[in-house]
């Protein structure tokens, strides 16, 4: 199983880590696995991929469903619907 960990900053609110299996990750970034690994290997940028996605997915509204969880190590949440 593919999973992608996204780490997703709020305004004075501090930070939550966001982990999504490989269909919910495509959905939302708008790109396969295939399609990430050719832009990650044809291009210069060693951050090409983050870039990337930084730029998709800046200020853009993202409804998820899941299940959150708070341990020493910040907020995390499960995304199980996008």
């Amino acid at each position: 199983m593919y999973v992608t960990h996204f780490k997703l900053t709020f305004n004075y609110n501090g930070t939550l880590n966001q982990i999504c299996i490989r269909e919910l990750s495509e959905s939302i970034y708008g790109k396969n696995l295939e399609e990430t690994e050719k832009l990650m290997f044809s291009n210069v940028s060693k951050d090409a991929v983050n870039e990337d996605l930084r730029y998709s997915l800046t200020s853009r509204y993202i409804a998820v469903r899941g299940n959150s969880s708070k341990d020493e190590y910040g907020i995390s949440f499960v995304a199980e619907k996008a």
